[in-house]
């Protein structure tokens, strides 16, 4: 039997944002490990798997004085 997990809201980026700080489209899929198209294709936000993962990777992107 599989636990719930309660978490509270996720913080959120957006997908311009994370380009930003990541330097280019391409650096983010590298740092993701996904291809370009794939960050071409998220919208507005990253999609909640991968914002995740880049809450993982770089929490300094999600602190509240954090700046592009």
């Amino acid at each position: 039997m599989k636990q719930k997990r309660h978490a509270g809201p996720m913080p959120a980026i957006s997908t311009a944002d994370a380009i930003t700080r990541a330097g280019s489209i391409s650096a983010l899929a590298r740092l993701l490990g996904i291809s370009r198209v794939a960050v071409h294709k998220w919208g507005e936000t990253p999609p909640p798997a991968r914002m995740w993962q880049l809450m993982q990777i770089r929490p300094e992107w999600f602190a509240s004085e954090a700046k592009p």
